[in-house]
C-alpha cells in the first residue's frame, strides 16, 4: 500500500509508492490526504516520492485520476519547493519529469533516500544531511 508522512515534521513529506492497484475511492482518499498534509506544511516544503519499488509510472486509469483531479502540488499554497524521486527505472523519471513541469514544479530523480535528503540538505540547511537520522527521528515520534 501507498504510505506517506513526516520525515521532517511540516517540511518534508516521504511518498512511498508501489504497484498495488488501488481503487477510485482508495486514490482518491489518498490523494486528499497527501494534499492535505502538503497544506499543513510550514514553507518551504519538500516531497520526497520514493517508487524505489514501482516497476511502471501508473497505469492509464491513474494517471486520468491524477490529471482530471489536479495534483497535490495546487493545494499547496506554491509552499512545495522540490519533488524529489527515488527511482532508478529511467521511464518513470522520464514520465515524473513530464509531470512536475506541467504541473509547475521542480523536480530532482535519484536514486536513494540518502542522496534524496542530501540533496535537500544542501539546498536547505535546517534539513539534517543524514536520512538515517531522519527515519530515526521520525520512528521515535
Amino acid at each position: 500500500m501507498t504510505d506517506v508522512y513526516w520525515l521532517v515534521d511540516r517540511r518534508v513529506l516521504l511518498l512511498s509508492l508501489t504497484d498495488e492497484s488501488l481503487t477510485d475511492e482508495a486514490w482518491r482518499a489518498h490523494f486528499e490526504h497527501t494534499r492535505d498534509l502538503l497544506a499543513t506544511g510550514h514553507a518551504p516544503v519538500y516531497m520526497i516520492v520514493d517508487a524505489s519499488r514501482q516497476s511502471s509510472f501508473m497505469s492509464p486509469s491513474a494517471a486520468r485520476r491524477f490529471t482530471q483531479g489536479g495534483s497535490p502540488r495546487q493545494a499547496a499554497d506554491d509552499g512545495l519547493e522540490w519533488t524529489v524521486l527515488i527511482s532508478r527505472n529511467m521511464f518513470v523519471r522520464f514520465v515524473a519529469s513530464l509531470l512536475t513541469q506541467w504541473l509547475g514544479g521542480r523536480m530532482r530523480a535519484v536514486d536513494s533516500l540518502e542522496e534524496a535528503v542530501a540533496f535537500l540538505a544542501e539546498r536547505d540547511d535546517t534539513i539534517p544531511s543524514s536520512a538515517s537520522r531522519l527515519v530515526a527521528s521520525s520512528a521515535a515520534d
